[in-house]
């Protein structure tokens, strides 16, 4: 599902894809409306319906609804139509992660090991470029177009996107890395844990046993002794 509507919002930005060089029609700027709007009922989607997500997920999901939710209002209420190709840009982060969930997919599937490791080690190098690539680009057009404005409400939007793109950058590296670490487990043996815990129980039940054995033969051994003495104690008794 995550695959075909973050592919169905690329399609449509390609469409729009006009408003980055600031082509300020009324159809580009409904698209990067309708953009923010399936992103963030998907999102909703997931936030309901999913039964356990990391915190950093929680955090990526949560960054991104306020961001676009801000930038719909400052776009209503300023009508500046830069803001909506800052939106637009901001966007690609949540709409270039195809291989990821492709990777995944064929991760929970069990599929052919080689193809999913390479599918993840790709989908983990691509998802960081492109997030990283967006950030940049996001951050130079704020500060060539917008960052000029000095109004109260240019300064707290200057302000969020400053420090919402720290946060969807700092959870989108880590879930790079996580994928990555996914791909690179897939060469350790899977049954090493449970190995090493039966060595370890034999080792423990090998020595009990030989720790039982020796105290038991002490014990014959005294029981012996005893009765090499008991008649010559007998007869001092006597």
């Amino acid at each position: 599902m995550n695959t075909f509507w973050t592919l169905v919002v690329l399609v449509i930005q390609g469409v729009g894809g006009s408003v980055a060089t600031q082509n300020y029609t009324v159809l580009n700027i409904s698209l990067v409306r309708v953009v923010g709007n399936l992103i963030s009922g998907l999102y909703i989607f997931e936030l309901t319906y999913r039964p356990n997500m990391r915190r950093p997920l929680l955090i990526h999901h949560f960054c991104t609804l306020f961001a676009i939710i801000f930038l719909q209002v400052m776009l209503q209420t300023t009508g500046h139509p830069a803001i909506a190709t800052v939106g637009y840009i901001w966007v690609f982060q949540a709409t270039t992660e195809q291989s990821v969930f492709i990777g995944l997919f064929l991760y929970r599937l069990r599929y052919q090991k080689f193809l999913v490791k390479r599918t993840l080690q790709f989908a983990a190098v691509q998802s960081f470029l492109c997030k990283i690539g967006f950030a940049v680009y996001l951050i130079v057009w704020w500060g060539l177009k917008l960052a000029k404005f000095h109004t109260l409400g240019n300064i707290a939007f200057s302000v969020m996107l400053v420090c919402i793109c720290v946060l969807l950058v700092s959870t989108q590296i880590y879930g790079s890395f996580a994928v990555w670490s996914i791909a690179r487990n897939m060469d350790r043996p899977p049954n090493v844990p449970d190995a090493e815990k039966l060595h370890s129980q034999t080792e423990t039940s090998s020595t009990t046993a030989m720790s039982t054995r020796d105290s038991s033969s002490s014990s014959r051994r005294k029981d012996e002794h005893r009765s090499l003495f008991y008649p010559f104690i007998h007869y001092i008794h006597t």
